[in-house]
């Protein structure tokens, strides 16, 4: 979950018969001290991760079904899906800083997932082509759940057993 102004937006599994591979998306406006659910929307593969800002809404998963990890583009009013790249490995924590996605994603050995190892930075300037401008390799952590907190210039990693890390970002 996340807010953006007077928008909260609330990341929910859905699971059904008829979908079982599928998150959905609700954005709820707070105003007036009441709560109204503004839309939905359904993103395919399971959704870990959410960020938000003003212009954007940032999800990183995976899909059991092609067994592709991904990162989601979504424009927030109205809720419309901007593009889905691929990751090699599943995104472990996710932020926006301006026109800039950060994706922790993770380290993988023998096949398996064994914590996050490197961050990535997309630029979203054109949300439906993001571009991967760089990569920055990181103490891997068997946390999965990496929690990235912009703090300009910083950035803020909680990175379970690879520890706090603090990293200076240039624009």
């Amino acid at each position: 979950m996340t807010w953006s102004g007077s928008f909260l937006y609330v990341l929910l599994e859905y699971l059904s018969h008829s979908s079982p591979n599928s998150s959905m998306l609700y954005v709820i406006d707070y105003i007036n001290s009441s709560l109204e659910l503004k839309g939905s929307l359904e993103i395919p593969g399971y959704v870990a991760h959410l960020a938000g800002d003003n212009n954007l809404i940032m999800l990183a998963g995976n899909s059991q079904l092609t067994r592709q990890s991904f990162v989601s583009v979504v424009a927030p009013q109205p809720l419309k899906l901007l593009s889905q790249p691929n990751l090699s490995v599943s995104g472990d924590g996710l932020a926006i800083i301006e026109d800039t996605a950060l994706i922790m994603v993770g380290y993988q050995m023998n096949g398996y997932q064994v914590g996050a190892a490197q961050l990535l930075a997309y630029d979203i300037q054109d949300p439906a082509n993001p571009k991967l401008v760089s990569t920055m390799d990181l103490a891997a952590s068997t946390n999965y759940q990496v929690s990235i907190l912009p703090a300009t210039p910083y950035i803020v990693l909680a990175n379970g057993a690879g520890g706090l890390e603090v990293l200076e970002y240039a624009h």
